[in-house]
């Protein structure tokens, strides 16, 4: 994955509060985004895992100005995690759809059982183009 995030990390970006988000479904994500964040916190990336780094006040709002100053999305992908996605105002999907509008390089990270299925909303279908297997994800970091 390392080879995914340093194209990006060293183009001269700004210094930002924080250079990667993770982006997850509390049920069947949230373990392998936890082991993320402390891996790749360890190789000193700054990585916003909500569960750490977000205090009270405007939750929403403060999700898309993290996702504005990230370079990369992480976005996992656990069983059909993508299943509640056809809803408008499913927070998975917002957050991937925002992260498109911006330009941001997203990395979505399959985890075992997941496919991609047929009614992925078109906001949010370029996030099909590439991606990792967990298995690959965990041993490349």
């Amino acid at each position: 994955m390392q080879r995914f995030l340093e194209k990006r990390q060293k183009k001269g970006m700004k210094d930002l509060a924080y250079q990667i988000f993770i982006s997850y479904r509390r049920s069947g994500g949230e373990a392998l985004a936890y082991l993320l964040n402390e891996k790749l916190s360890a190789l000193g990336y700054k990585v916003f895992y909500d569960i750490e780094s977000l205090s009270s006040g405007k939750f929403n709002a403060k999700l898309l100005e993290v996702i504005d100053e990230c370079n990369d999305v992480l976005v996992i992908l656990p069983p059909n995690s993508l299943e509640r996605c056809v809803n408008e105002d499913d927070w998975l999907r917002l957050e991937v759809a925002y992260a498109i509008r911006q330009g941001k390089n997203i990395i979505p990270i399959m985890m075992k059982g997941f496919e991609w299925g047929k009614n992925i909303p078109e906001d949010i279908k370029a996030v099909s183009y590439t991606h990792l297997r967990a298995h690959e994800t965990v041993l490349d970091l």
